[in-house]
């Protein structure tokens, strides 16, 4: 019987094992809050430039500890651009991924999924605050101010300490 019993504790956890909670570990699913740091406009920038945000809270790990501290910088990029042009896209278009977090200043690589970026829309040519009368077909820039809140949601677990 003690044979038997050594042989079935030296197999794998089962796939639907409770998770261990483990120090730096930030699981997959966590909530991420930061704040764009770099403005954006569609009349000025291109998909794959460089967008900087820092977190707005701390982010724990499974014991509870700061894995991800708050002003922590973000790395991401522009994957989509684009003004508001036409009625069938009102209100332009804008996608940011997700690529990395500096932590006692080392940039480590993450995958997220990010919700929507919150952005307005400028008049091409605005300049006295007041919109010129809406014209058919005529180009509104896209607008992400710096300062801008955005939220992403880890798509893989990642080890960090911020110790």
């Amino acid at each position: 019987m003690i044979a038997i019993g050594l042989a079935a504790c030296a197999g794998t956890a089962p796939a639907d094992a409770p998770k261990v909670a483990e120090a730096g570990l930030v699981d997959s699913g966590t909530r991420v809050e930061a704040t764009i740091q770099t403005a954006l406009s569609s009349r000025t920038g291109k998909v794959g430039d460089t967008v900087r945000a820092v977190t707005s809270r701390d982010v724990s790990d499974g014991l509870g500890g700061v894995a991800i501290p708050a002003g922590s910088d973000v790395m991401l990029s522009v994957a989509r651009l684009a003004h508001a042009t036409t009625p069938q896209h009102p209100d332009g278009a804008i996608a940011l991924v997700v690529h990395s977090v500096t932590v006692n200043g080392n940039a480590r690589a993450l995958a997220a999924d990010i919700q929507p970026v919150p952005h307005h829309l400028e008049w091409r040519g605005e300049t006295s605050g007041t919109p010129p009368a809406p014209v058919p077909n005529a180009y509104r820039d896209v607008i992400v101010s710096a300062g801008t809140p955005i939220v992403f949601t880890l798509a893989k677990s990642m080890h960090v300490t911020a110790r």
